[in-house]
């Protein structure tokens, strides 16, 4: 983390931040590269590259790490039993690893996976509150997030007006630190870029996730 931009992608986080409240466009739909998160994201990130390097990039690992582990917690209190502490113990020697190079590089993967675990705990449990919480935030860190919301929708119906509120706050908040008509065009182009980036086939990062050995040894999970 105090390697500043060499092993990062908080560079993209911060450049971001810079766009949005200078009233740049955030996004290049052609190459679907850099800035790659909502419009939202780059506004309420902003205090953590306001910090400075290494600051910032310390307390954003941090972060995705305490979600992370509150996540594996959580799972962990819902299992029930007497080993609480052995399954909780098991279970984060086996986790933190595969995760480890998507910590190192400031990924919002490690928030994403952590907000999608504890959405899905709040769902199975009936909890509103947790679940529109979890819900902002999942959405908040990687467009993905879709996939595990309708998921959520489809396991509990019930929860799609919490789920429905949860992504319309994630595109209202904008709106609260940027022009209306500014923040209209950028939503256009995130929603715009969420198809782009699934009709290219070249290659625009190394992987940093368990998939990483398996590449390095020849073998393409995406083939």
């Amino acid at each position: 983390a105090v390697e500043g931009a060499r092993r990062s992608v908080l560079p993209a986080y911060r450049l971001g931040s810079e766009r949005f409240f200078a009233g740049s466009p955030l996004y290049d739909v052609d190459i679907a590269m850099g800035y790659l998160y909502p419009p939202g994201f780059a506004a309420l990130t902003a205090p953590f590259w306001s910090l400075g390097v290494p600051f910032d990039e310390v307390i954003w690992r941090i972060l995705g790490f305490a979600v992370l582990t509150f996540a594996l917690f959580r799972q962990t209190l819902a299992l029930g039993g007497e080993q609480r502490l052995w399954t909780f113990s098991v279970a984060a020697f086996f986790a933190i690893p595969l995760c480890a190079g998507a910590m190192r590089n400031g990924q919002t993967t490690i928030i994403l996976a952590g907000a999608c675990w504890l959405m899905l705990l709040a769902a199975r449990e009936n909890r509103a509150a947790p679940l529109f919480v979890w819900t902002i935030i999942a959405a908040f860190a990687k467009p993905t997030a879709i996939v595990v919301i309708l998921l959520v929708a489809a396991m509990r119906p019930r929860c799609i007006p919490i789920l429905l509120l949860a992504v319309a706050i994630v595109f209202l908040i904008p709106f609260g630190f940027a022009p209306p008509a500014y923040v209209l065009q950028q939503t256009g182009d995130f929603l715009t870029l969420l198809t782009a980036m699934s009709a290219g086939v070249e290659k625009v990062f190394v992987a940093a996730d368990f998939t990483a050995p398996l590449i390095q040894f020849g073998f393409e999970p995406s083939k």
